[in-house]
């Protein structure tokens, strides 16, 4: 008998110092940033990847239950982290105005993983990244800019143009982040391109 309570105090002693190790995520929003030493926080050209887009009859609600445009973001690197540092980052649907939409908080994509950014014009960042902007089915532009500060250059780092297309479908890159420019693939949001 006393050996089992000296267990259970053990045990109860062992989860109490155990539950203060937990992270507090909460499930859909941005983890955690990853170690600085894994993290590359000054983009360059390629770094990160347009990797796949839908501009009209999306099937991915964005976190307000409406099915709108998205982007989805990879990063192509197999070691470090991505960070979009908010306001060095900008998302625009214009190459002539690539500083439309400037991301306002940092957020992190891992070796191999997506982000996923909503053109649902409603301009705020939530569980997702919302641009103030949505994307024409007529056809445009979606653009990536970094600029470090007021006084350095605009970095372009990924551009897609793309003309009307079959709107069950998307735009994309296959094999992911690489590879030419493929339209009326299978919507694979998070996931391989198909």
């Amino acid at each position: 008998m006393k050996i089992v309570t000296v267990s259970l105090i053990t045990v109860f002693a062992l989860s109490s110092c155990l539950k203060d190790r937990k992270l507090n995520v909460d499930q859909g929003t941005n983890p955690p940033p990853p170690p600085v030493r894994d993290t590359v926080s000054l983009l360059q050209p390629n770094m990160l990847r347009i990797n796949e887009l839908v501009a009209s009859g999306s099937n991915l609600p964005d976190e307000f239950g409406q099915n709108n445009d998205w982007v989805e973001i990879f990063n192509p690197s197999n070691t470090s982290w991505v960070k979009l540092t908010g306001g060095k980052t900008f998302l625009s649907d214009s190459k002539g105005n690539p500083t439309k939409f400037a991301i306002t908080r940092d957020w992190y994509i891992p070796p191999r993983g997506y982000l996923i950014v909503f053109c649902n014009s409603r301009n705020s960042e939530g569980q997702f990244i919302n641009t103030s902007f949505g994307l024409s089915s007529s056809g445009e532009d979606f653009v990536i800019s970094f600029q470090e500060s007021s006084s350095s250059p605009l970095t372009r780092i990924d551009e897609m143009s793309y003309t009307p297309y079959d709107f069950t479908k998307s735009i994309g890159l296959r094999p992911d982040g690489t590879g030419n420019t493929y339209y009326e693939m299978v919507m694979t949001p998070n996931a391989p391109n198909q």
